[in-house]
């Protein structure tokens, strides 16, 4: 029987078996220059450049995305809508900011307003239409209804920015997707008889799913992020002193170098993780693809083996990058939760000196919160990157 198929990678493992080829069709037993045994010449060609380290990969990465959210007129015909949309973007997200900082004041007036007024001047066992009769009930109730106009309203800000920009980054993953897929294209015959069919399908797969968040990171979160730290800390430092500040400050600070030391250290157990998957996955593909190579030679059991082999690699690997994300995870709750427990102790320090009321707790407690949900959303959407240079 002839077989006249390309040589994939299945075909020349079994290849190299010597119960099948080598021992029938030995190059030393047959005659011809063809299939000569001389030793290849020593190559020629200069050896390789260091190949670039991983900052260099991630600044180059970042560089080019950077100008998707900037695009030129030689890079985009409607490059002036698209930076009509960032500039838009941009705008709804500065209003979501100033609206979200003002929800713990409003929350706060509430509450000094219910602890002041309804309190005093109610009596027990009244109706719901007697307190909405009492003059003052007006008040709280208006304020009660700017917080849910405050809330409302940040929320659809967000939304409406993510939907502006939606455009702007889902042209930016179909061009680096396009311009993968022509590099692709474009390389040498050798890288294409191999058919890693699985590994290429998977890491096109996830980098294209990580450019949306890696730009939403880069404009959305790291520097917004920062100036509504500095904010919060301008805010607490001015209206209950330079200690309160000072707290904010050391637990964000103790955060983010918690954060960024530990997760440098999971990055190896990703990348593990990541090739075991992509392992998995061409194997699978690859048996697949060349199934009548497979049924000819009798190696269902052999690729069977080989990609449970990859699938306990890969689950072996994500245990351990589950167990460190945890340990990150119970980090941050601790520096956080004791960061939160001093900054209330000294507000409640000032309630009993009479220096602050009730709400500002509840105040503290609001911005603290604001401060440590959008740290935790920047080291979410920053682990994307990482995927996306891969």
């Amino acid at each position: 029987m002839l077989f006249t198929g390309r040589v994939t990678p299945v075909v020349r493992r079994w290849m190299s078996r010597p119960s099948l080829w080598q021992d029938c069709c030995r190059p030393a037993l047959i005659t011809g220059s063809a299939f000569s045994t001389a030793p290849p010449p020593k190559s020629t060609v200069p050896a390789e450049k260091d190949e670039p380290s991983e900052r260099d990969y991630n600044y180059r990465m970042l560089r080019l995305l950077g100008k998707h959210l900037w695009p030129t007129a030689s890079m985009a015909p409607d490059s002036r809508e698209l930076r009509l949309r960032v500039l838009g973007s941009c705008g709804l997200m500065v209003g979501s900011k100033l609206i979200t900082i003002q929800v713990p004041f409003i929350f706060k007036e509430i509450i000094d307003v219910c602890h002041t007024d309804l309190v005093t001047t109610g009596e027990a066992g009244q109706t719901l239409a007697e307190v909405a009769a009492e003059p003052s009930f007006f008040v709280p109730a208006a304020i009660v209804l700017g917080y849910g106009v405050a809330r409302s309203s940040a929320v659809a800000f967000s939304e409406l920015r993510n939907s502006i920009f939606s455009t702007v980054a889902l042209r930016a993953t179909r061009q680096v997707s396009l311009d993968v897929f022509t590099h692709l294209q474009a390389r040498e015959l050798q890288f294409h008889l191999d058919r890693e069919i699985g590994t290429l399908s998977r890491v096109m797969d996830r980098g294209g799913r990580s450019i949306n968040s890696a730009l939403s990171s880069m404009l959305f979160s790291v520097v917004p992020t920062a100036l509504e730290i500095g904010m919060v800390s301008a805010i607490l430092g001015t209206q209950f002193g330079v200690a309160h500040s000072a707290v904010t400050a050391l637990t964000v600070g103790a955060y983010t170098v918690f954060t960024i030391n530990y997760s440098n250290t999971r990055i190896p157990i990703r990348k593990e993780m990541n090739d075991a998957e992509n392992e998995a996955h061409q194997r699978s593909i690859d048996a697949l693809v060349n199934y009548e190579t497979v049924k000819y030679f009798g190696a269902e059991k052999l690729e069977e083996d080989r990609y449970n082999e990859s699938l306990v690699k890969y689950s072996e690997a994500a245990q351990r990058t589950q167990k460190t994300l945890s340990i990150l995870n119970v980090g941050q709750n601790v520096i956080f939760s004791a960061g939160l427990t001093a900054i209330m102790g000294l507000t409640t320090a000032s309630i009993v000196s009479g220096d602050a009321t009730v709400g500002d707790l509840v105040l503290v407690n609001g911005l603290l919160f604001q401060v440590g949900h959008r740290l935790c959303c920047v080291f979410y959407t920053g682990g994307q990157v990482p995927e996306l240079v891969v």
